[in-house]
């Protein structure tokens, strides 16, 4: 019996050894990703209550309703936000409950930015201007209207991905 366990210990040692994982070889993950990290965002997008008389609710007396943080990336000059940015309060579960209401209607009340590795966040304007659809998603291009912001935030002219034979539409955010 300890013969057979033998064999088999030798025989399979190279397939077990084989499956186990090892350190890449490279730094070509991390090099993607100091590629990648200074063009991603995250989006805080904050929003109110409104009576049709114009009287303006946030939750429990507070200045907003809720705020939502939606990712975002850089890309040809635009960012790139999921289609719930436009509309957080419909993937809201906190307005869910106030969603039948007639008189009460949701507005966005403010949008800032700040990078994905960052603690500062702006206040800004924002604007559509391009889709994008990738896989089952919409994401809007947005555009930011404050230079100034764009400078603090250094963003730059994003990165272009080129995609032969695919369907692609994206929304750009400015």
């Amino acid at each position: 019996m300890k013969n057979i366990a033998f064999i088999y210990l030798i025989v399979a040692y190279p397939f077990i050894t084989y499956a186990m994982p090892s350190p890449p070889a490279d730094k070509s993950s991390d090099i993607l990703l100091a590629g990648i990290k200074p063009h991603l965002f995250i989006l805080e997008q904050s929003y109110i209550l409104e009576s049709n008389t114009g009287r303006k609710y946030g939750y429990n007396n507070q200045a907003n309703f809720n705020t939502l943080y939606f990712p975002a990336f850089e890309l040809n000059n635009l960012l790139y936000v999921e289609e719930k940015f436009l509309s957080p309060w419909q993937a809201d579960a906190r307005y869910s409950e106030f969603s039948s209401a007639d008189t009460l209607k949701p507005v966005i009340s403010q949008t800032h930015i700040r990078r994905l590795d960052g603690d500062t966040s702006y206040q800004i304007q924002w604007k559509v201007l391009d889709t994008l659809k990738l896989a089952e998603l919409r994401w809007f291009g947005v555009s930011i209207s404050d230079t100034s912001v764009k400078k603090s935030l250094k963003m730059g002219s994003g990165f272009t991905i080129c995609a032969e034979n695919a369907s692609y539409h994206f929304f750009v955010v400015i």
